[in-house]
């Protein structure tokens, strides 16, 4: 047996079978994409084309939120999401019956306002190993809490957690 660690994670690559995990992802996709109020579903847009163009936007958006609830600006050239650019993924989200990737925005939100104390223009996502406090601005821009608060307001029409409003609450 080889001892390098790297070792193992070529032999735990090669034990995957790529078939069985095709079919596990596009079943997860598809359940995510489905699993919204009856009133969201993607199967009333009757034109296939809109349809699949609205699903892959849905999963650009999903996939552009990392660990931590921050929404990527954009995970090639980017280590930080901006609060502006976060909020209208999460309204698309909240729009086709999508709540828990604003729920996890809005925690994420909050913690970076519970570090520091404002919202900067962007502020860094788990995405990145650089320094987990860099902040973007200096709490001079007036728009960020506006957009937290649509998000807000939207989640709670969708949703109806007052609860988990009032626990985020700085």
């Amino acid at each position: 047996g080889d001892d390098r660690p790297d070792a193992k994670i070529v032999e735990a690559l090669r034990a995957i079978d790529p078939d069985t995990t095709l079919r596990k992802s596009i079943a997860d996709w598809t359940q995510w994409i489905d699993h919204v109020p009856p009133a969201y579903a993607l199967s009333r847009v009757g034109d296939k084309r809109a349809r699949v163009l609205v699903e892959g936007a849905l999963v650009l958006l999903k996939t552009n939120q990392s660990q931590d609830g921050g929404a990527i600006a954009n995970p090639t050239h980017y280590r930080e999401g901006y609060v502006r650019d976060g909020a209208a993924s999460m309204l698309a989200l909240l729009a086709t019956g999508h709540a828990d990737e604003a729920k996890q925005w809005l925690v994420w939100i909050a913690k970076k306002l519970s570090v520091h104390h404002f919202l900067g223009d962007a502020m860094n996502c788990s995405a990145s190993l650089d320094d987990p406090n860099y902040v973007l601005g200096t709490g001079t821009a007036v728009e960020e809490p506006g957009w937290v608060l649509l998000v807000a307001r939207d989640y709670l029409k969708l949703t109806h957690d007052v609860a988990f409003l009032k626990s985020i609450d700085s």
